[in-house]
């Protein structure tokens, strides 16, 4: 990784390594000859980070990824962030848990994706390569779940209905 070509998420990574290296020099554990350096190395990839100097992250498709981390529950997301009111849809996937959930919005044409605490947000530079996320995503998730399963104890049937997925 160039240093001119970072990206924020490849620089908050390097931030943190350095300051795990302060945090356990400080405590003795790891003691480092160059602390002077890293303090001056991450001074200044701060300053960077703060000023904007960074290139955005592209996907296969040249969308633009955003990522951080949200150590909360995607109901966060499902009740606020991308809450339908907003223009939000869920999009449904057999991993739909209280720790993952994904959301794309159509007139934006943005895709969320909360994993565990992990959050990545794709934002889509034009409606062709909108589309081109959302196959991808079919591909990789495959068919959706049934939003609803309907039992009749009557005549032993039973009716699975499917919310569409958007396209």
């Amino acid at each position: 990784m160039k240093a001119h070509f970072i990206t924020r998420y490849q620089l908050e990574q390097k931030i943190g390594e350095l300051e795990a290296r302060i945090y356990w020099h400080e405590r003795g554990t790891f003691p480092v000859t160059n602390l002077k350096d890293i303090r001056r190395e991450l001074r200044a990839l701060e300053v960077r980070l703060e000023c904007g100097l960074f290139v955005p992250e592209l996907n296969e498709h040249g969308n633009i990824i955003e990522r951080w981390n949200d150590h909360t529950d995607r109901y966060k997301y499902d009740f606020n962030v991308c809450s339908h009111s907003k223009g939000w849809i869920q999009y449904d996937t057999d991993q739909d848990a209280w720790y993952f959930g994904v959301w794309v919005h159509p007139i934006r044409r943005e895709i969320l994706t909360y994993a565990e605490g992990d959050v990545t947000h794709v934002k889509c530079k034009s409606k062709e390569s909108y589309k081109q996320e959302l196959k991808a995503m079919n591909d990789f998730y495959g068919s959706p779940p049934p939003a609803f399963i309907c039992i009749d104890i009557d005549t032993k049937t039973i009716t699975k209905i499917y919310d569409e997925r958007p396209e």
